[in-house]
């Protein structure tokens, strides 16, 4: 591993507490590893 990263561009959201629950339930029931891999899966694939 190089130590570079692939992913340069930060993101920073300012959520309300409900909206971190539900974003939080929402990563628990992906099953993905964390909220970063949960939120480009998001914008990659689900189109709406």
């Amino acid at each position: 591993m190089s130590g570079k990263r692939d992913r340069t561009h930060e993101l920073k959201v300012f959520l309300s507490d409900n909206e971190q629950y539900v974003l939080n339930k929402k990563v628990e029931a992906s099953g993905m590893r964390n909220k970063s891999e949960y939120i480009r899966h998001v914008i990659l694939y689900n189109y709406t």
